[in-house]
């Protein structure tokens, strides 16, 4: 990412606060998936990663980090991705 923070103690604790105070997290991620289903239909593509994506509230929770993974559906730093994989 372009112009993205460095990762210092402070960057990190200012975004784990970030993402403790979102009381939409849930909202969020559901609007993203839905999102992602709906690019899949569009694109009649049941491969892609927006497929996999839109279908990620139907698997197990593991299976859901492998999804992620596999597709290398990430934020753009680790506070974020831990709050992402703990709400997926």
């Amino acid at each position: 990412e372009i112009g993205a923070p460095g990762m210092s103690a402070r960057t990190l604790a200012s975004e784990a606060r970030k993402c403790l105070l979102r009381t939409n997290r849930y909202e969020r991620i559901k609007h993203k998936v839905e999102q992602a289903q709906v690019l899949a239909l569009v694109l009649a593509d049941t491969n892609s990663s927006a497929a996999a994506f839109g279908s990620i509230r139907t698997k197990s929770k593991v299976r859901r980090i492998r999804t992620l993974v596999t597709h290398g559906l990430w934020h753009s730093n680790i506070v974020r991705n831990v709050a992402f994989v703990a709400f997926i």
